[in-house]
């Protein structure tokens, strides 16, 4: 879905680190200048300590069925209200009826 709304996205099995630690998949997202999407708040746990501003994150949190697509359909619907807090770095929650923004 994001793909087909113009928006480059892949999936860590793209780049064989399905199984990679969280490290250094953010290290990933941040030379690559990503937002990373996950329902791993360890993420987010990580990324508060310390002081990056870099990679975003959209963390989503509740159930969701088809997940990947109900997902995908939450992040397009609030993207134009979070496009500029991804952009200087944030960690948003998204969940099935609103989401938070925390600054990095």
């Amino acid at each position: 879905m994001l793909t087909d709304a113009g928006h480059e996205a892949l999936h860590v099995r793209d780049r064989g680190m399905q199984s990679a630690e969280d490290s250094k998949v953010l290290a990933l997202a941040e030379a690559e200048d990503r937002v990373l999407l996950s329902a791993d708040a360890d993420f987010a746990a990580i990324l508060t300590i310390g002081t990056r501003h870099r990679p975003s994150l959209v963390l989503f949190r509740g159930e969701f069925e088809p997940a990947a697509q109900e997902q995908a359909r939450l992040l397009l619907g609030c993207l134009p209200e979070i496009a500029e807090a991804l952009e200087k770095g944030a960690i948003i929650v998204v969940t099935s009826t609103n989401f938070r923004i925390r600054e990095l």
